[in-house]
């Protein structure tokens, strides 16, 4: 232990350190004075004292609240005056939930401040730090603790059989007469019982092995908020994360000024930039339309000049040949022409002077010759 241990019972209380313990009485002398003694007896430097209760000076109850429950400190705040049996604003207490099932169980301790109050003054008034204050039970949860289910017994009047599971209380029994060591076990249903006063050749273990290590004090601190010390690891923990969060804040803001001038700079820019491009894209669609016209008029040379063929024709085509269709095809550019004639031979030698003559195809109708001529221009 490296601070001082109070363990109030009743009108008395044990002052205790792994160097030893004190036993003093209320009323025997004042309290802050048998202190200071009795730390520096034990070689203890730090004011920091950790105040218990002794289970006699205790009450508890055990309850459900369903799972749905919202604000648990809420509803165990409205029940207290029906479940407590002391005076309202007589009293200090702190619980514990466990679920089991579709519920909670609700683990409550609370002592009656007469037994309490005059050795957190004394304490205070000599300058004290008061780390916190617990059930008798939470002593012994060291590091010693067996992590499977196990029993402390308290003997008095009446005894009582505190059960855990490893570190935390899950059930506290009463008995008016002290059960002999296989009925306890079969009460508690666990094998491993401790006892603060074992008696000679039992199987019980020793509670005092418990508290050679500080206890975890983890849960069921009856101190009063006026009491306690500021837990400055929170605190600073609290600070960390402010000065974070402050800090993610503040490198966000820079960022997004940085994107804002930049988008900004950008604005400016291409505010600049799109009278040109305006102009560029005009410049684009007037080639377009010059490349347009260009390929058109390379088409156009490229073409046959039919008002050329059709005057050769008409100047070469002998009398009594007439035209019924003139067709050009695309892939020999050569001239179709179909009619018909008084004479076949007279109109094949007359058109020869246009371009080279192929007689395709004749027929015979009505004293007329038909015919089908391919003429390749030259």
């Amino acid at each position: 232990m490296k601070n001082v241990e109070v363990l109030i019972q009743g009108n008395g209380a044990i002052l205790r350190n792994v160097n030893g313990s004190k036993s003093i009485e209320l009323g025997a002398g004042d309290f802050s004075r048998q202190m200071d003694e009795f730390t520096v007896e034990a070689g203890i430097k730090n004011k920091l004292v950790t105040f218990f209760v002794s289970e006699g000076l205790l009450f508890f109850k055990d309850f459900e609240l369903p799972l749905k429950t919202q604000n648990l400190k809420e509803a165990i705040s409205y029940q207290l005056n029906l479940i407590i049996p002391f005076p309202e604003d007589s009293y200090y207490y702190a619980y514990a939930s466990r679920r089991e099932g579709k519920n909670h169980k609700i683990l409550l301790y609370a002592v009656q401040r007469q037994h309490i109050d005059p050795y957190l003054q004394g304490a205070a008034a000599a300058g004290y730090t008061i780390n916190g204050l617990f059930p008798e039970s939470q002593s012994y949860l060291t590091g010693s603790s067996r992590k499977e289910d196990w029993a402390l017994f308290i003997p008095g009047h009446p005894s009582k059989a505190l059960v855990f599971s490893g570190q935390g209380l899950t059930d506290r029994l009463l008995f008016q007469a002290e059960p002999d060591f296989q009925e306890l076990q079969e009460a508690v249903g666990c094998d491993a019982v401790y006892h603060q006063v074992p008696p000679a050749e039992s199987d019980y273990l020793d509670a005092n092995l418990l508290l050679d290590k500080p206890p975890f004090l983890k849960e069921y601190n009856l101190l009063p908020s006026s009491y306690r010390k500021p837990d400055y690891y929170k605190m600073i923990i609290l600070v960390l994360a402010v000065m974070n969060i402050a800090g993610l804040i503040f490198l966000a803001g820079l960022k997004i000024t940085k994107l804002r001038s930049f988008q900004a700079q950008v604005d400016v820019e291409i505010a600049e930039i799109l009278p040109r491009v305006n102009e560029v894209k005009k410049l684009q669609e007037q080639e377009k339309e010059i490349s347009g016209s260009l390929e058109a008029i390379n088409k156009l040379g490229q073409n046959l000049d039919f008002i050329r063929l059709f005057q050769q024709l008409t100047t070469k085509l002998p009398a009594g040949s007439y035209l019924d269709q003139i067709r050009l095809d695309k892939k020999t550019t050569a001239i179709i022409l179909q009619g018909y004639t008084d004479d076949i031979g007279n109109l094949t030698s007359s058109l020869q002077d246009i371009g080279d003559v192929k007689l395709k195809s004749t027929s015979r109708r009505k004293d007329k010759t038909y015919f089908q001529l391919e003429i390749t221009l030259s």
